[in-house]
Order: C-alpha cells, then structure tokens, then sequence
C-alpha cells in the first residue's frame, strides 16, 4: 500500500487552507497560478497532508487515475492523485530512481548532488536558450522544434547517475527503465516536465503564517534525488548548449529561439540546414515543424520581441497585441493570411509531413 494513502482530502481550494492553517498551524503549498489545468492546494501540519480539490476537479481527477492506471500505479482512493504524488510514485517505485545502494563504490558517489549543478539550479538560466533578431519587414519563416527535447536529453545519457566530480554512477537500470517506458509518457507532455521538475527540484516554496499571523513566502531546501538530480540539470544545460550551437551555425537565418525552437528563414541553403539537423541527431535529438491548434506554424513571420510576434495565421503573445503592433507598422493582418508561394512550400515540404504539436 503506497504511503500516498494515508493523506487526507477534501473539497475546497486555497483559502480553506489557509482558513486551516489558520487554527491548525502547518504550511500551505499554493497551486500554481499559471497552470493550465485544474490545480490542488496541499496543507501540511507534520507528517500530515490534507490535500484541497475545488468542485469540479472530477475530469482532473479521472486523467490522473487513468494515467495512474496506465502505469501500474493504482490508488484506493482516486482523490489521493495528485500530478506530484503520482510522479513522485513512478520515480520511485516503477523508475527506483532514489535506490543509491545500487552504486558498488563504499561512498554510494549516486547519492550525492553538486554544488555545481546546486548553483546552475539556482540560477536557472540554463533552462531557456533565447534569441531574438529585429527585422523590419515580415519575411517566409518555419518553425521547427526538438521534440520533447529535455526528456530526450535525460535519456541519451550512460546512466540517471551522474556525480560532478565522478561521471556517471551505475543506476541499476533506472535510466533503461525509464526508456522503456518512453512511448507510453510520450502521450503525456504535462508528466514528463512534472517528473523531470520533481528530479530538478533545490527547495520547496510554501507558505504560513508569522508569528504576527501575517502570511509570509517561505524556501526550503529539498534535493531528494542524489545524483538523479545532477543529471537532469545536465540534461537541460545540454539543450540549452544545442540550441546555441544551432544559433552558431544558423547565424542571419534564426529569427528567433526560444528554449527547445528554432523559428528560421525560408531562405535557409539546404546545405546550413542539413548541417544543423546532422548536428541534433547526432545529439539524439529529433526535430519537427511546430504545429498549433493543427496548423503548421510557417508562412509570413515578424517579431518584435521575443514574445511577441506571428507565424503565418499564428500570434505569439496575444492576437489583439499582435494586431495592435501590425497596425502601428501600417502592415495588414491580411498579408498574413495568404497562401505561401509553391516553391517556397516545395522547399520546406518534408518538414511540412514530419510535424510536432
């Protein structure tokens, strides 16, 4: 029986918890307020959890049951899912990637983390690879992307173990398990990033109250994952480092990057794209035009800043900041909307087969 089961639910959201905390005392970890899906709030009074769902969390709930399921990682209570206990189950009871008493040396090197990776976490730079290049008029553009690129990353590596000082530590087969299961998490962009941040994760961020009951932020440190963490962390730095490369050899033809994108110029040579995609392969990566809402994002493209901008039909940063930006430039939405020149679909039309939402 997992230890999951012990926690306890109830229906509400984030000012019950508080409410809660309140009388009971504990810390409160709040939803995230920039998250797509229906979020829980956690209340923690010890070795206590009482986990919050708002009314209307029962399609929430049925996704992560029917996840939980699909990995052999049933619950008897269906409210006790949450995104993190379910992730944090897998990683340790499917995956075992915490089990450091597999590594033969007497000082278990894969339980230990880095100050190195520790300070690249802090920092959190390594995450995103940005770029942006003015341009004055809109010009042909695709966008092409590293499928699940930080997770591809993780798993091109000899093991999930990685010591700064050592290398790679043996893992006892978590990094093979983890492959193995590859096409089943595929389907499931939201886990793989929740499960990649669990082993990412330096501190926990919570809330409680002072002892003036004012409500105060509040870190913790929290690496759980020994050397699994040192891996991840070199697993981003690893993209981040691919895409600067791709910058290097794309030079005036990137438009723009943004973490795992590549917005480039129709008028890219094919033989600076084919270097640029020999070059990721070799890296394990796989790249594959960007599609939103089931349209390729090519056409017509203009940024104006690294958020704001349009791909052919496709506003990046808002549709009415976008508009309000074409017309301050005297540029019509229209232009936009036409169909792209034959040949300029002929030249990009393998990638045009090969696409990734």
């Amino acid at each position: 029986m997992s230890k999951f089961h012990k926690n306890e639910i109830r229906i509400g959201g984030y000012a019950d918890a508080l409410r809660m905390m309140e009388e009971k005392g504990g810390m409160v970890f709040p939803p995230r307020a920039d998250a797509k899906n229906v979020q829980h709030t956690t209340l923690q009074i010890g070795n206590r959890s009482i986990t919050f769902w708002p009314e209307g969390s029962e399609s929430r709930l049925e996704e992560l049951r029917q996840l939980g399921e699909v990995l052999g990682l049933e619950e008897h209570d269906p409210l006790s899912y949450t995104p993190g206990r379910l992730a944090r189950r897998f990683l340790e009871e499917v995956i075992r990637a915490n089990d450091f008493s597999v590594d033969p040396h007497p000082r278990k090197y894969a339980r230990y983390w880095g100050d190195k990776y520790l300070k690249m976490a802090q920092d959190g730079s390594h995450w995103h690879y940005i770029y942006y290049q003015p341009i004055s008029e809109p010009v042909y553009a695709i966008e092409l992307d590293l499928k699940s690129a930080y997770f591809t990353s993780l798993l091109s590596f000899d093991s999930l173990f990685y010591h700064q000082d050592k290398g790679f530590r043996p893992d006892g087969g978590a990094l093979e398990r983890f492959r193995q299961l590859a096409p089943i998490l595929s389907q499931y962009k939201d886990f793989r990033l929740q499960l990649l941040g669990i082993l990412a994760q330096y501190e926990k961020r919570f809330e409680k109250f002072d002892e003036n009951l004012q409500l105060v932020r509040k870190t913790q440190p929290d690496i759980a994952w020994g050397s699994a963490f040192n891996a991840t962390h070199k697993a981003i730095k690893n993209v981040f480092d691919s895409m600067q490369h791709c910058h290097q050899m794309l030079g005036k033809y990137l438009l723009r990057s943004h973490t795992d994108c590549l917005l480039i110029r129709a008028d890219t040579p094919e033989e600076v794209e084919n270097r640029v995609v020999s070059y990721l392969n070799r890296k394990s990566f796989t790249l594959a035009c960007k599609k939103q809402k089931g349209k390729h994002k090519f056409g017509l493209s203009k940024f104006w800043d690294i958020n704001t901008g349009i791909i052919g039909r496709h506003p990046v940063g808002g549709k009415i900041t976008v508009e309000e930006f074409l017309e301050r430039d005297g540029i019509s939405v229209e232009l936009f909307r036409q169909p792209v020149p034959e040949e300029i679909v002929k030249r990009w039309s393998k990638w045009l087969d090969n696409s990734s939402d």
